[in-house]
């Protein structure tokens, strides 16, 4: 039977197996309370009958096919108290969670009634946060679902020092997006984008994940690619129970809804984030070593295939924005005992926006003390609509308590299709020319994510084995962006279509056509052994090894083709009024070619430069080893050191179709860590951690590709001079637990950066920028987080207060670069893409037994740098922006669902200026705005009903 049989079967399977049986399910996990090890192979008996069961691999025991009622279980394990949890209540078709925590021995046994259970779930979901060898923090799903957010871009904004720029990219500490790795499940994600080092993480949606949690300082077991963070997505997977949900929601976007939209003709898949081809070029169209050689003649009849695609543009009426999620899951049993799990969940979101902005162009000053001298002024409408599906289908196999192998698969969809209208001056200095431009953009992002992983104890040996392997396809494809620009004068009204004999400037032109595909595949394989094991009763070790391979090969390709002026030499014969037509008629195939009567129009230019396409390989092979020994109960050690055998290749043409670009990166190095974990009491940590990783040069920011983005007003090419940047951080974490699922905690670290990358604006040019690197730079900050119910603090228990939870979590950062080396020399500043500050906070009102809740979430990132001008020019900032979300959710018959969202609520304005007097804020009366965009706010009403 072939793949997409046996998963058709499975998902048929799932689908079909709704109906519940009248039994109910205890589950839960036992922790070690000591040292919050969760314990592999207790005992728990259901006491009054003669079940018994013992714990997995991951510490998790179950108890199937219980009739309704209540129940009482005894947990054990050797070396620890025995501990029995009275009251467990089951109910039909439900699963009851009960965890326990086991301490060292006593001399009597322990009851818990059921007063005192959910405290003993608080304590071992405290254990597991406070015994990590990492600086980590995380949000649950279940902490996800009480936020507005949409995707995994929007929950990153709720964790402690993260923050998102262009909705969806990830800011950890403050520091440059670039400089994060990105994994899901466990195994490595590539870079998303074709013109950057960044994942964009608005492509999954926020209701596949489990959890998500981001490593801020590095062990061995961990890749040693980052500076900022490690983000590890987790997907939903195995249920606890079979179950069937499904969601649907509207949204209104002041402003888009019901409002007038631009759009041009649209394919027949665009609603799934595909392009049906037919934005592609024509079948038989030459590629470009073929177009070189074609005459003059043959260049005006292949113009006439380019009549095809219909440039109108259409008015229509906004719907309301639409989300949609299906989920199932089932379970199954073998000889009473878990044996296999799937959950397959379609998500589907589609969502409009249309915007306000402006887009200004300065006289480069290098140098002097004059303020630079506006030169273009632009003023953009841009209307939107995205597109986002999700497929997760995950199966696992528990083979035995000590065995499971899990099989899980993303398939995920997002697309964005946008119309920006920009008109104004390009240079009102020099001339009256008023410029009239249209862009229709499509982006199809598309990944499929595979993934074979197994979780193994051997018991003989004391032994646990994890292993992983993993398949990533990750395709990018912009299929013709189309760029219209007419000429002329508001004096006189009259203008015509800004079409030369020669190919223009890459910011101008009309008719424009611009073709790319990205397209990476990535393999990757991890293999981790671990084994604990004593030193008389005081020491504690943990001896863990791995292997880790990874493969990235990446194909990047990208053509241009222009409309021109067809004259034939020494005449004028061409027809100069067909400039004067609209954009709907102007592309017409009648107007490419020998137009007859001796007279000729268009014809189809190859403007590609030699170095549009590249390919990229980079192969790492990791081997680690560490240890994680503890002294008593006070001290905690984790040490080791990563090995990386990393190699990198880049093959394209320069600016000559013969001038090759070769690109080898070749580093064979040791990256080692040591931290303490000081438990001072049993509620509070001392953290301390060194650690060197790296930052390596992305495929893109080598290639010397350049790529004008014409909503940032921007063309970057890449450096294949670029070096590996290598980082050595020092971490300090106090920590407080007080119970009942709070926390405050105190953290301060600091980076050293040896040649660190960053973007740059070519000097005495105002919109061509480069990568480039500086010869050291410092980054060093502190994070202070807290969550703490308002109740204790009035030594209130029960009422309002006590289901009030407040939470913040601030993050403040101060960066250093040193100007010894690369190519710029502006005085002492930031670091690019560094933010002073990041602000999370808000306040959870929530009454479980009502079944409402309430959130009020806040949220802003300090000014950063977008691109540095260096030489004098001001650097280019993108300024500070405070968003505020609010939801509102209520439970009725317990399988129905309503949520109120309110995205944006201040709706504050985005600027983009260039600092002028190097004070790294934004003042509208010295400095100089760039660009800007207008937001609206977006509420929204979602209905969940649970079979």
């Amino acid at each position: 039977m072939h793949n997409k049989q046996i998963l058709s079967v499975l998902f048929t399977l799932l689908a079909s197996l709704s109906a519940f049986s009248q039994s109910g399910k205890i589950t839960g996990k036992l922790v070690n309370g000591s040292t919050g090890d969760v314990l592999i192979g207790a005992s728990i008996l259901l006491n009054g009958s003669t079940r018994g069961t013992t714990t997995d691999q991951n510490g998790t025991y179950s108890f199937s096919n219980l009739k309704p009622g209540t129940y009482s279980i005894t947990c054990s394990y050797v070396g620890l108290e025995k501990k029995t949890v009275e009251a467990i209540v089951v109910k039909a078709n439900e699963v009851t969670t009960q965890d326990v925590v086991l301490s060292v021995a006593a001399s009597t046994e322990i009851i818990i009634r059921s007063n005192r259970i959910n405290k003993d779930n608080t304590s071992a979901l405290l254990l597991t946060q406070k015994n990590s060898p990492n600086f980590s923090d995380g949000i649950s799903a279940e902490a996800i679902r009480r936020t507005p957010d949409r995707s995994t871009s929007d929950v990153l904004k709720r964790i402690s020092g993260a923050a998102i720029q262009d909705d969806k990219f990830a800011i950890i500490r403050g520091i440059n997006d670039r400089y994060n790795a990105a994994f899901i499940n466990g195994a490595p994600l590539p870079s998303s984008e074709s013109d950057k080092k960044s994942f964009a993480f608005d492509i999954f949606p926020s209701n596949i994940l489990d959890n998500l949690v981001i490593l801020k300082t590095a062990t061995p077991d961990q890749t040693a690619e980052f500076g900022g963070g490690i983000i590890n997505i987790t997907t939903k997977s195995i249920p606890d129970k079979d179950f069937q949900t499904i969601s649907f929601g509207l949204g209104f976007n002041t402003n888009s809804t019901f409002k007038t939209q631009k759009y041009y003709k649209h394919g027949r898949w665009d609603f799934l984030g595909l392009d049906d081809g037919g934005r592609e070029l024509p079948f038989n169209f030459p590629n470009k070593e073929q177009y070189k050689s074609l005459t003059f003649d043959e260049k005006g009849k292949f113009g006439k295939a380019l009549g095809v695609y219909d440039w109108k543009l259409y008015s229509g009426f906004t719907t309301p924005n639409i989300s949609f999620q299906y989920a199932t899951g089932i379970t199954m049993q073998k000889k009473g005992k878990d044996f296999f799990g799937g959950i397959l969940s379609i998500t589907y979101n589609r969502s409009y926006d249309s915007y306000a902005g402006q887009r200004n162009t300065w006289e480069a000053t290098v140098n002097s003390p004059i303020p630079s001298i506006q030169i273009g002024n632009y003023k953009d409408r841009v209307y939107t609509q995205e597109t986002l599906l999700g497929v997760l289908a995950n199966f696992s196999f528990k083979l035995n308590n000590f065995n499971t192998v899990s099989f899980k698969n993303l398939l995920s969809i997002n697309s964005d299709d946008r119309v920006v209208l920009r008109e104004g001056w390009s240079d009102f200095q020099a001339n009256d020319i008023y410029d009239r431009n249209t862009a229709y953009w499509f982006t199809s992002n598309f990944i499929v994510n595979s993934q074979v992983t197994g979780e193994h104890f051997i018991k003989a040996a004391k032994l646990k084995v994890n292993w992983i392997g993993s398949y990533s396809n990750i395709k990018r494809n912009i299929p013709n962006l189309r760029r219209m620009q007419y000429r002329g004068s508001l004096a006189t009204g009259e203008y015509f279509a800004n079409i030369d004999q020669g190919i223009s400037a890459i910011t101008e032109g009309a008719g424009i056509h611009f073709f790319s595909k990205n397209g990476e595949i990535l393999y990757s394989g991890k293999v981790d052994i671990s084994r604990a094991f004593s030193i008389g009763k005081l020491i504690k070790h943990e001896i863990k090894t791995g292997l880790n391979y990874q493969n990235r090969d990446r194909d990047f390709d990208a053509r241009t083709l222009q409309v021109l002026r067809y004259q034939i030499p020494n005449t004028n014969s061409f027809d100069p009024s067909i400039l004067k037509l609209p954009v709907e008629d102007i592309f017409d195939k009648t107007n490419f070619g020998k137009l007859g009567r001796g007279k000729t129009g268009f014809l189809i230019e190859d403007g590609s430069q030699a170095r549009d396409g590249y390919n990229g390989v980079s192969t790492t092979l990791a081997f680690y080893g560490m240890m994680d020994t503890r002294v008593g109960k006070f001290a905690r050690f984790i040490y080791g050191a990563r090995l990386e055998d990393f190699k990198q290749t880049l093959t394209s043409l320069g600016a000559g179709f013969n001038d090759t670009v070769k690109v080898f990166n070749n580093q064979y190095r040791f990256f080692p860590s040591v931290s303490g974990v000081f438990s001072l009491t049993k509620k509070i940590n001392l953290r301390l951690a060194y650690s060197e990783t790296v930052n390596r040069p992305e495929f893109r920011e080598l290639a010397p590709f350049v790529f004008y983005d014409i909503a940032q007003n921007l063309s970057i090419s890449g450096n294949p001079l670029l070096k590996n940047s290598l980082i050595y951080n020092t971490d300090f974490r106090l920590e407080f637990y007080p119970g009942r699922s709070q926390l405050v905690s105190f953290s301060v670290f600091n980076k050293e950066f040896k040649y660190p990358i960053e973007i740059f604006i070519i000097p005495a040019t105002t919109n061509f920028a480069t990568y480039d690197f500086v010869e050291n730079a410092n980054v060093r900050g502190a994070e202070f987080e807290f969550r703490t119910i308002i109740g204790p603090i009035f030594n209130i228990d029960k009422g309002p207060l006590s289901n009030l939870t407040l939470f913040s979590n601030l993050a403040i950062i101060k960066s250093e670069v040193s100007l010894l080396g690369g190519t710029v020399a502006n005085a002492k500043r930031r670091l690019q893409g560094q933010s002073p500050y990041i602000i999370n906070g808000g306040l959870t009102y929530l009454d479980a037994d009502k079944g409402y809740s309430f959130n009020l979430i806040a949220n802003r990132v300090g000014p950063r740098i977008l691109a540095l001008g260096g030489n004098g020019t001001p650097d280019y900032f993108e300024n500070a922006r405070t968003v505020v979300d609010f939801q509102a959710a209520c439970t009725l018959k317990k399988n129905l669902e309503l949520k109120l969202n309110v995205r944006d609520l201040l709706a504050q304005q985005l600027v983009f200026f260039q600092d002028f007097n190097a004070n790294n804020k934004y003042e509208p009366d010295v400095d100089l705005i760039f660009g800007a965009r207008n937001f609206g706010r977006v509420f929204s009403l979602n209905i969940s009903y649970k079979f």
